[in-house]
């Protein structure tokens, strides 16, 4: 099959402007009309086709980043404002005011007036029987070496009475030999 286009035809021009039917053409041959205003139009075109045909530069794609950020703040904010309000129907967390509480009798949880003497030598349980292992050869050994540790200080302190006069001459200061002066 093949289209013979007569000479006697008139030449197709597409006209510009507001008056134009939107009809898309294939090799000069109308194939498709639309009805309606250009926004309804542009409204059939799919998504994918317009990012295929024009791809957003650097400033579109952070603005569109930017969209996508702030709608999900919002869906997370309204999470948030569905959820409070559901918290606030339930009062399952709030305890009563003590005004509402003055009304009751008595108070809920009075202070207690029994006070327990703590001992601390003792076991935190007072009621226990039990005994208690202790190992007194690490105490007796501690005790021993304080023992020789405060003798050797206390000899040390005292001096001997053989050489009385050394011990003297130890704790007392000797002059700085100073040579004489000479005119």
């Amino acid at each position: 099959m093949t289209f013979v286009l007569s000479p006697l035809a008139k030449p197709f021009h597409p006209t510009m402007g507001q008056d134009v039917n939107s009809i898309i053409y294939n090799d000069g041959v109308p194939s498709l009309s639309f009805q309606g205003s250009p926004s309804q139009f542009l409204h059939t075109i799919q998504d994918d086709a317009l990012d295929e045909a024009f791809p957003p530069n650097a400033e579109d794609a952070a603005e569109l980043e930017a969209v996508e950020i702030f709608v999900e703040m919002m869906a997370a904010l309204s999470y948030l404002e569905e959820k409070e309000e559901a918290a606030r129907a339930l009062h399952s967390g709030l305890k009563k005011r003590w005004e509402a509480r003055r009304e009751l009798v008595g108070r809920p949880k009075q202070a207690r007036h029994l006070v327990k003497p703590v001992v601390h030598a003792q076991p935190n349980a007072a009621g226990s029987m039990d005994l208690v292992a202790f190992d007194q050869s690490h105490v007796l050994q501690e005790h021993r070496m304080l023992q020789r540790e405060n003798a050797r200080i206390a000899k040390q302190a005292m001096p001997k009475k053989s050489n009385n006069k050394m011990v003297v001459m130890q704790h007392q200061h000797k002059p700085i030999q100073q040579p004489r002066k000479q005119n």
